[in-house]
């Protein structure tokens, strides 16, 4: 389906092979064990989309049939086991008036259709996916679930056409404002900031004034030597590492010593991104940070809108 390997296994036997538990596990291909779904009844793994959700079919205790859709990362943890889990983003158990009496096979379009085949009514069943609440995000794109739940949370609104714009680089006052919004809960919760402004280029007066102040309040931006803090330079993946690093943590000064042995070989202690280091292995201890399949973490990367929401989701475990 994609490059993983997905496992299946009862957990649990009912009465009479009825009401059985399944978990359907994800494994990097080196055999590393990346998140679990559960399903009941005579449950199974039917698709994977190309954004990497999983469409997993059920059957509840009371005999109601359904597909269920879980999120592709493993970013929610059972509480019992420490596991990581996904996300149950959708449970469709009707076509239209009708309910599902059996679903045994799942197919999805390039269009985001979902056909769902009921051997026991010998119906198939057409659904039409929803699309992102942004024109420009494409059913199928890479982080459609982490922008729709930055939307949720009212960290993001997009701009005015309707177009969240992903490819757009984040600039810092524009990173204030997600990290703000963030770490706040929402925008309403983010203070007016002092009467009296911490740095020459962000006056009273200027749009991202407030998030500005309030990260700097919260220890997550300290600004230049000269009073500046630059709004308008674009942020690269090392320098979010930082802010958002500082972030979880409270200060830069309780984010623990990172390992001897580099996670990303181009993010090193000894290295021109050494300034960067214990942050970006802070983010990669919590898996916020994965990298590149190459290996590398890429820090002088331009960060965009897309990475921006991935890593507040991960982050702040809007997906879970």
């Amino acid at each position: 389906m994609d490059n993983f390997l997905y496992v299946e296994r009862v957990t649990a036997i009912g009465i009479g092979g009825y009401g059985n538990l399944f978990q359907v596990e994800k494994y990097d291909l080196d055999g590393k064990w990346l998140s679990y779904w559960e399903t009941f009844g005579f449950g199974g793994l039917l698709a994977v989309d190309p954004v990497g959700r999983a469409y997993v079919s059920d059957e509840d205790i009371d005999g109601t049939n359904s597909v269920r859709v879980f999120s592709p990362r493993g970013i929610g943890v059972d509480p019992t086991t420490g596991a990581p889990r996904g996300k149950l983003l959708a449970a469709i158990a009707a076509g239209g008036e009708e309910i599902l009496s059996s679903v045994d096979a799942v197919a999805l379009s390039p269009e985001g259709r979902m056909a769902v085949s009921d051997w026991q009514s010998s119906r198939i069943h057409l659904f039409q996916l929803s699309p992102s609440r942004f024109s420009d995000i494409p059913l199928w794109f890479w982080a459609t679930d982490d922008i729709e739940a930055l939307a949720e949370a009212g960290i993001v609104q997009g701009f005015s056409d309707g177009t969240y714009q992903p490819s757009f680089p984040v600039d810092r006052a524009q990173m204030a404002v997600y990290l703000a919004r963030a770490l706040a809960g929402d925008d309403a919760n983010v203070p007016p900031g002092p009467a009296q402004a911490s740095f020459w280029d962000v006056s009273t007066e200027h749009w991202a004034y407030r998030y500005v102040e309030y990260l700097k309040a919260r220890g997550v931006v300290q600004g230049s030597a000269r009073g500046l803090y630059r709004p308008t330079a674009i942020v690269t993946r090392g320098a979010m590492a930082v802010f958002l690093a500082r972030a979880l943590a409270g200060s830069d000064s309780v984010i623990p010593a990172p390992p001897t042995q580099p996670t990303f070989a181009d993010v090193t202690s000894s290295g021109i991104w050494a300034w960067c280091y214990k942050h970006v292995e802070y983010l990669a201890d919590h898996e916020i940070a994965s990298g590149y399949p190459d290996g590398r973490y890429q820090p002088a990367v331009t960060l965009d809108r897309a990475q921006m929401a991935v890593f507040i989701s991960r982050a702040f475990l809007l997906i879970q």
